[in-house]
């Protein structure tokens, strides 16, 4: 498994009888860890794998990582500062660097499809780049893979081009206080979504994430 300046800390397997990991090794040439148990594990068509680790939202624009900014107008309370730039957080994942955020088979032949939830203060905004499943004021929030956080705000069209039988709703998200200037970029993004789906004659929304 796929994993990079990431510590996994136990890992459980469900099927009949649930076990922990004997032992956790890992390769940094590869960037993989490698699990042992006790016990053979037998093939399933259904297990579950549990996972415990951390990480570290890094400074190098890859994986999960976190950006400096100096605000335009005063910013939510929650918003973190070091030194007098104050921080957001997001995610880049391609071509490999998805393994920097949390285990994974991170390879391009290997697809999967991904439920992913983050907990956020409530005066900050996350952002996604397929449509959120599910919004709770818990423990758990968005179900999201590809992310950004911070205090930010958006400018919003919809498209020319229906889908679904209605227009899709554009966004363009920038720090609070620079709003307006995503309005170029709110325009060519309409045009962009428009284009690629007639290139590719199809009614589902092309999913962007920039």
């Amino acid at each position: 498994m796929s994993g990079y300046r990431l510590r996994p800390q136990n890992w459980h397997r469900s099927q009949d009888v649930a076990q922990e990991a004997t032992n956790i090794s890992y390769d940094e040439t590869s960037r993989r860890a490698t699990f042992k148990f006790a016990q053979e594990i037998s093939s399933s068509k259904q297990a579950v794998l549990e996972i415990e680790f951390t990480g570290i939202m890094n400074n190098n624009m890859a994986g999960f990582y976190r950006s400096k900014y100096k605000p335009a107008v005063e910013l939510s309370k929650s918003v973190p500062k070091e030194g007098n730039d104050h921080l957001m957080f997001s995610t880049q994942f391609e071509s490999c660097s998805a393994r920097e955020a949390f285990p994974c088979f991170d390879e391009p032949n290997l697809k999967a499809s991904f439920d992913f939830s983050i907990e956020i203060p409530k005066d900050l905004v996350a952002l996604s780049n397929m449509p959120e499943k599910e919004v709770k004021d818990s423990k758990k929030g968005l179900k999201l893979l590809a992310w950004a956080f911070g205090d930010l705000e958006y400018v919003e069209e919809f498209t020319k081009r229906k889908y679904n039988g209605k227009p899709m709703p554009v966004r363009v998200y920038t720090t609070k206080g620079l709003k307006e200037q995503a309005r170029f970029g709110l325009k060519n993004a309409n045009e962009v979504v428009d284009y690629f789906s007639e290139v590719r004659s199809t009614q589902l929304a092309v999913v962007f994430w920039q």
